[in-house]
């Protein structure tokens, strides 16, 4: 990725927690748990993204740090959503919360990443070799597509 790729997956990234907080502000608790079949609802797509900050990224990128071209595990998102559905609501103030503190960590991790550091890869089951620039990119397009996500399901809502 080139400098102004970098600063705009960095800038995508900074301001997610805002737009999330944004987008759910004044929508009902119950609203946040209603689905289309076969989708998630509000809450289960911030619940991903807070547990896909920490579990996924974040650590990925701790590894590729330290470790030389580490083999990074796959993410089971159905197996992950089907566990997170069995466990007591939260708040979606506590999730934003969370979140923006687990991103706040990446965040500073990525900021003091030097040259060397976006060039170290790691080995992913499915897509082959990685390299923190791809990962970073990769971290921001998953935070928009899931933003839109979210946006599409409270249109559908009529909130």
């Amino acid at each position: 990725m080139e400098t102004e790729e970098r600063e705009y997956s960095l800038a995508e990234l900074v301001r997610t927690p805002d737009l999330l907080q944004q987008l759910i502000l004044d929508v009902d608790e119950a609203n946040l748990e209603i689905a289309p079949p076969g989708e998630w609802s509000i809450r289960v797509v911030m619940a991903h993204l807070l547990s896909t900050e920490w579990q996924v990224f974040r650590m990925r990128l701790e590894r590729m740090l330290t470790e030389d071209q580490p083999t990074v595990a796959i993410f089971d998102q159905v197996a992950w959503a089907a566990e997170y559905q069995k466990q007591p609501l939260e708040l979606s103030s506590k999730i934003i919360t969370d979140f923006t503190v687990q991103r706040q960590a990446s965040i500073r991790l990525i900021e003091n990443l030097k040259d060397a550091d976006w060039k170290r890869t790691a080995i992913h089951p499915e897509r082959g070799q990685i390299s923190v620039d791809w990962l970073v990119g990769y971290w921001a397009w998953h935070d928009q597509n899931h933003l839109n996500q979210i946006t599409q399901l409270l249109g559908e809502l009529g909130v």
